[in-house]
């Protein structure tokens, strides 16, 4: 939309911050649905993108931006919060959070733009590695470790082949997760991949650990009813 926008905070985020926002409202969420933005195969309810349903309060926007996350619809800031990312090579971690954020479309983009980073940069960076293991380049390594351009490939080629939404596809992507090592990855495919069901996202955070915590509590501020929301957070 138009004006300016506020950008999301990157810092550590106190658990009880966003308890203490969710414990103090005192109505109930809105639970909304919204299709994706995605291009691709049509789907069988005519068109691109499938509806996610989320939920939504002053509440609980307030505690997203504690996470560093955006309010839906804020496209500008949520395209600076992804390019941050990626400028930091976490294109693992940017490409499950253009999902979460339902643009499969960019999801794909950032995967793509790491298999082609990785391949490119690999031999150099194992090499002033083995010259000095101690300046090992935070930047490109990050949290989530040295990024497969392998990985990176067969999750953007997974991600691609969401609109078919049939058994076939689901079980392709269930049975990639076992080969991935990336936390953020394996969450992306089984969001996308799942029913859609408060159990099946309750899952993913539960399976799912290993990302950031503040990127565990976003989702769960989006996706969970109030009172699986509050019991994550407590």
């Amino acid at each position: 939309g138009g004006g300016s926008v506020t950008l999301p905070v990157i810092a550590a985020l106190p658990p009880e911050g966003a308890l203490s926002l969710i414990s103090n409202q005192h109505k109930p969420s809105n639970h909304t649905t919204a299709r994706a933005k995605a291009t691709g195969p049509k789907n069988a309810g005519g068109g691109s993108g499938w509806f996610v349903a989320h939920y939504t309060s002053p509440e609980r926007n307030r505690a997203l931006r504690l996470c560093g996350w955006c309010p839906l619809g804020e496209n500008h800031a949520i395209e600076t919060l992804l390019k941050r990312l990626q400028q930091r090579s976490l294109f693992q971690r940017a490409a499950a959070l253009s999902l979460f954020h339902l643009d499969v479309t960019r999801a794909i983009q950032a995967l793509i733009d790491g298999s082609r980073e990785n391949s490119n940069r690999r031999p150099p960076d194992m090499l002033s590695t083995q010259e000095d293991p101690n300046s090992r380049r935070k930047t490109a390594v990050g949290e989530e470790g040295l990024d497969r351009a392998d990985d990176l490939r067969m999750a953007a080629i997974a991600l691609s082949g969401y609109g078919t939404q049939n058994k076939l596809w689901r079980g392709t992507c269930q049975g990639l997760l076992m080969h991935l090592k990336s936390p953020y990855l394996r969450a992306a495919l089984a969001f996308l991949s799942g029913d859609g069901s408060p159990e099946g996202f309750v899952d993913v955070l539960q399976q799912e650990v290993g990302m950031d915590l503040r990127d565990r509590v976003g989702f769960a501020l989006r996706f969970l009813p109030d009172a699986e929301l509050k019991a994550f957070l407590e």
